[in-house]
């Protein structure tokens, strides 16, 4: 009794041999099995692996970074200074409300938990200098701003 006979026979089958279109199933079956993906399906997988950071809008991004500090995040300008071509500037303004301003030392506070919060996300601080932003800084008001420094 030959392999394919005895399949049959477990199955309960009568020990017969198997039509062509039952041989071409198993045969195709057995052979997509085993081939490589087609490196556009490969391709379509990465892209879909990719972080979802990577495709979010820096408004959203930023809201989700910042909404848990305690001066409430109500938004961000971009702002580019100009002095002549060669050394245009683009700042990202951060705009922070607070119902009561802290002063001092609780400020300085403030600003550095802020700043923090921006440039120890190495993603976000890529994302701004692929953007071209040179520099960072946080307002609490329309009169001052403070730089962020790494």
């Amino acid at each position: 009794m030959n392999r394919g006979q005895s399949q049959h026979a477990l199955l309960g089958k009568a020990a017969s041999k198997p039509d062509n279109r039952q041989l071409m199933f198993r045969l195709r079956a057995n052979t997509t099995m085993h081939r490589n993906p087609h490196p556009f399906f490969m391709i379509c997988m990465l892209v879909s692996l990719m972080t979802p950071a990577q495709a979010e809008p820096l408004d959203d991004r930023l809201e989700r970074t910042l909404e848990k500090l305690n001066p409430h995040f109500s938004g961000h300008e971009s702002v580019r200074i100009d002095k002549d071509d060669a050394t245009s500037k683009k700042y990202l303004l951060l705009d922070f409300r607070y119902n009561q301003k802290p002063e001092g030392e609780m400020l300085q506070t403030s600003i550095h938990r802020i700043c923090a919060a921006v440039l120890d996300n190495r993603d976000m601080v890529r994302e701004l200098t692929e953007a071209g932003y040179y520099m960072v800084s946080v307002a609490f008001d329309r009169k001052h701003q403070y730089d962020c420094l790494p």
